[in-house]
């Protein structure tokens, strides 16, 4: 039933292993274990093995050596490109969700299986919480690793500026711990380009206060939701203020560091496809300054929709999760902005006419900004640098259900996104890519850079060093 996977060491392997083994006869658990949140890809891996610790991701890895496999590891399985699944043996992370909190040193030991609501549950009980995710089952170890950016980025950072710690399994089978004084290299690839290290088993990270209010009676920590103001003839000049507000604000250092909206035109379903200008809404901190700041925006042109309110830490973290649903095909790619096209006269009003004409309605385009104690610190800092080169990073994407009747328009709209990328709109975007939001297919000659050349050099020789026989196939540095 398991093909070519039988023989001493797969008996071996059974006998040792703490943690589970799965292979593609096992059916129902092994697909569960296949499942993304992207369905644009799907792999299909000769073997899983479900890891309970050091010893575990060890037993998996001198498993793939003596049969040839690549490995990829899977924790959130979150990712956009899939690359976690794509290993002939994924050693998956998943049943390793313990977290550590430190009430007093703020600061919090991350099992690499845990997803946002874990952390999220655990800290927010001490009014702490961690620069995370803004979907709750996203996987903190791999959006930690690849530079990650949340509600809280614009005060603390990106969430590799707050990483502290991790522990580690080499390609080589070796266990690690690794900060800055024990190995200040291997922890600066680990802030942004940390797949090459190996299996990280767990992260230290640091956490942050927030400030609890009362409202009806139940604690709250910020003012969120969501608004949408219909895009029609009638309302592009209103868009068109209300999107340059919140650019002037960026680029005048005006915009307070207790918010990080999102700006973007798309078609959500309850408009029955219709265009939108849609605004995430996230204050972290005063509900009543969160409602005077969304204010200024909505007395530009009252929204169609608004269901912001006081919420609490973990509410506040679900609002970006009806925006995209689970298991849709999603195609999307998020790079800094080109701030000279982006504030330039009339860049606002050429996206609302997109947005209006000639955009898929499957298509989204949309602006954010990184925050200040993110592009305040240097480039050089951490592996990543694609969400500090400028002060906005902006989006193109599309996504569409999971259903065959979607293909045809689906395969449009992805050539949009790529035209729209390299200019086709109005240049807005930098060949800088975010790697955690990225699975946008060019020729590998023009593909863009997730890192400066330099990172790519400091990275090679580390990877080099731990993973001569590129164990891990699918880490590679571009």
């Amino acid at each position: 039933m398991e093909g070519e996977f039988v023989g001493a060491d797969v008996d071996e392997l059974k006998r040792l292993i703490r943690g589970k083994i799965l292979f593609r006869s096992d059916a129902e658990e092994y697909v569960e274990a296949t499942e993304c949140f992207n369905h644009d890809s799907r792999a299909s891996p000769a073997v899983i093995i479900q890891v309970l610790g050091a010893h575990d991701v060890q037993l998996a890895l001198n498993f793939a050596r003596g049969r040839g496999l690549s490995v990829s590891v899977a924790g959130g399985r979150h990712m956009f490109n899939n690359a976690s699944m794509s290993g002939d043996l994924v050693v998956d992370m998943r049943l390793m969700r313990s977290i550590n909190v430190d009430p007093k040193e703020k600061t919090a030991w991350v099992e690499a299986g845990a997803i946002v609501f874990d952390l999220d549950q655990e800290a927010v009980a001490h009014d702490l919480a961690g620069v995370t995710g803004q979907y709750y089952d996203t996987g903190i170890a791999g959006f930690t690793l690849g530079g990650g950016v949340g509600y809280l980025s614009p005060k603390h950072g990106l969430s590799v500026d707050n990483l502290l710690a991790v522990e580690v399994v080499t390609p080589s089978g070796e266990h690690l711990y690794i900060d800055d004084e024990t190995d200040p290299e291997k922890m600066w690839v680990a802030r942004g380009a940390g797949w090459n290290l190996g299996v990280v088993l767990r992260l230290k990270l640091k956490l942050h206060s927030l400030q609890a209010f009362q409202k009806d009676e139940k604690k709250v920590h910020g003012h969120a939701g969501l608004v949408m103001w219909a895009l029609t003839r009638d309302t592009v000049d209103p868009i068109v203020s209300i999107l340059e507000k919140y650019l002037h604000m960026v680029d005048s250092e005006k915009l307070p560091v207790d918010t990080q909206p999102l700006f973007a035109f798309g078609n959500p379903p309850p408009f029955g496809g219709a265009p939108v200008l849609l605004m995430q809404h996230v204050w972290v901190g005063n509900p009543a300054d969160g409602e005077a700041f969304l204010k200024e925006f909505t007395d530009i042109l009252p929204p169609t929709v608004n269901t912001c309110d006081a919420l609490d830490w973990v509410g506040i973290q679900a609002v970006h999760t009806p925006m995209f649903p689970k298991g849709h095909r999603y195609y999307l790619s998020m790079r800094a902005a080109n701030e000279e096209a982006l504030f330039r006269p009339g860049t606002v009003r050429t996206l609302a006419e997109t947005a209006l004409g000639d955009k898929p309605k499957e298509a989204l385009i949309a602006v954010i900004a990184s925050g200040k104690a993110c592009t305040e610190v240097p480039l050089e800092r951490t592996a990543c640098s694609s969400l500090r080169e400028s002060r906005i990073t902006c989006l193109a994407g599309c996504h569409v259900e999971d259903k065959e009747e979607h293909s045809e328009a689906y395969e449009k709209a992805k050539t949009w996104v790529r035209e729209t990328l390299v200019g086709g709109v109005v240049p807005i975007f930098k060949p800088s890519v975010y790697t955690n939001l990225d699975n946008v297919n060019f020729k590998e000659e023009s593909r863009p850079s997730a890192y400066a050349d330099t990172a790519k050099e400091r990275i090679a020789l580390i990877k080099s060093e731990l993973d001569p026989t590129n164990l891990f196939k699918f880490t590679k540095v571009r």
